[in-house]
């Protein structure tokens, strides 16, 4: 591989038919200097997230190669899902790793936004350190913000990088560089998504407070999950670096007890640094599915 190293977790609208999944994997691997280090797809979050390991190019030609097959083989006029979603290819970032400079990150998610757009007919907007001056950064607001367009035409965002013919069923891609980010859930000992939703909005309160550190980086929702009837405390931990997954296991497990449950059983979409496993083990957070190709270290040595 090149010098510089790059991960990205591309989110696609689809986790109930592996033969896409199959298909858009198979059409990644095709591309030189890159490798699919972990793939995960989830029938209730009809969703699915690849991710990649390689040079700048050689994720910019596996990312375009997916949108191409997910333009033809997904429509969001027929998906249904719990998680929030707006493109068939949902969210696509570009993190640099090791000594990878932020800006070569920032030229690389460019590239994929402007080809995406113009090869597969898709309006992008851009994310994170790819935002532009002036237009809103972080993912939640975004969503925020598409949401209202989609009930009010006065409220219409423009995207980033238009396509000329836009696709129809495909919606719209989210793409910026970004710093690392580990996406982390954890299912309650019950049914009841109101325990769940509790739970998520007393972590945003705490983040916002300030009053426990190591939460300011967790982003937060509560789900409810049919196939396994259980709910879910659903997160994405955005300073990986100052959030030990044990931490937020017995934070949630603690929060849990006092309406009368536990934290379950944990998973990781995608994969993370050996840092976030610090002071614990798979066991003591009942990661189950745990693997040593689910920690990032292990693909980078």
């Amino acid at each position: 591989m090149s010098r510089l190293l790059f991960q990205s977790a591309v989110n696609f609208s689809e986790g109930r038919r592996p033969d896409v999944i199959a298909a858009l994997t198979a059409s990644a691997v095709v591309a030189a200097d890159v490798r699919v280090i972990d793939y995960s797809l989830d029938s209730d979050h009809n969703r699915s997230v690849i991710t990649l390991l390689g040079s700048g190019v050689g994720i910019e030609t596996a990312v375009v190669n997916m949108s191409k097959i997910a333009v033809n083989k997904i429509d969001l006029f027929q998906h249904d899902g719990i998680h929030p979603r707006f493109g068939a290819v949902d969210v696509v970032p570009i993190v640099p790793l090791l000594d990878t400079p932020r800006e070569e990150a920032i030229r690389i998610a460019a590239v994929i936004a402007e080809r995406i757009a113009v090869e597969c007919g898709i309006p992008v907007y851009f994310y994170e350190w790819s935002a532009r001056p002036g237009h809103l950064t972080a993912l939640p607001s975004i969503r925020a913000a598409l949401r209202k367009a989609a009930t009010n035409s006065a409220d219409f965002l423009a995207p980033d990088v238009t396509p000329n013919y836009p696709t129809q069923g495909a919606g719209v891609t989210i793409v910026g560089a970004r710093p690392p980010l580990v996406a982390y859930n954890i299912d309650l000992a019950t049914p009841d998504l109101s325990i769940a939703r509790r739970i998520a909005a007393a972590i945003r309160i705490n983040r916002e407070s300030g009053l426990i550190p190591w939460l300011r980086g967790v982003r937060a929702i509560g789900l409810y999950l049919p196939s396994r009837g259980r709910a879910q405390v659903s997160m994405n931990l955005t300073k990986p670096e100052s959030t030990p997954l044990i931490e937020i296991w017995n934070y949630v497990d603690r929060l849990a007890k006092q309406y009368n449950t536990l934290a379950y059983e944990s998973e990781v979409i995608g994969v993370v640094p050996s840092s976030s496993m610090s002071g614990t083990t798979a066991e003591a957070i009942s990661w189950r599915q745990f693997s040593p190709e689910k920690i990032l270290d292990f693909w980078i040595e």
